[in-house]
């Protein structure tokens, strides 16, 4: 009798902690933020000198995150296009999702717990990050952000934390002439430094 009460009692200990994991979902549905909202941010592109919000019908993105900002791994890799991966899904202007709705275990971090996340975003058709800056595809990351994750017995938490992110435009022939005539300009009006 004690030994089924004892394997009882275990096996529930072990399940509950099992459960206790910190789980995120890549969802950025009910994010409002605007171009540069540190949270609650949405995914922004630069069209004729303004921000705009995104509206790829295609994203690829990583999702990192860790119990700290200088432990984060990979938590799922995002690719559309002909991959068999998982894809990003537009739902709105600025918004999108994990296709599977699937959440993602975070290492380290309980069920309720403060967690580390970045997120890094491309297009194009490239399988990562390196291969589409190499192709000249629009690259963005956000920087490292914190917010509370949820698992266990709670509803995974989507990047309610997650700051604005936007592809920031290349500049052109022109401004970049214009700055190195008045650097020049300025370097000759004062003399080169020694």
């Amino acid at each position: 009798m004690k030994r089924s009460i004892l394997g009882w009692v275990v096996c529930c200990a072990v399940s509950f902690s099992a459960c206790g994991q910190g789980e995120i979902s890549f969802d950025n549905s009910s994010n409002q933020g605007d171009s540069t909202a540190v949270s609650g941010g949405r995914f922004w592109d630069w069209i004729n000198n303004a921000p705009a919000l995104l509206t790829v019908p295609t994203l690829h993105g990583k999702l990192l995150g860790g119990a700290s900002p200088n432990s984060l791994s990979v938590l799922n890799r995002f690719l559309g296009g002909n991959s068999a991966s998982v894809l990003l899904d537009f739902l709105a202007p600025g918004q999108y999702t994990d296709e599977t709705g699937n959440p993602y275990i975070v290492p380290g971090v309980p069920s309720g717990g403060k967690a580390y996340f970045e997120v890094i975003i491309w297009e194009g058709d490239a399988s990562s990050v390196s291969e589409a800056l190499a192709n000249g595809y629009h690259t963005a990351g956000s920087v490292v952000f914190s917010q509370t994750v949820g698992g266990g017995l709670a509803v995974p938490a989507s990047l309610t934390g997650m700051p604005s992110i936007g592809f920031v435009p290349e500049p052109g022939v022109a401004p970049l002439a214009a700055f190195g005539a008045l650097t020049l300009r300025f370097f000759r009006r004062r003399g080169f430094p020694e």
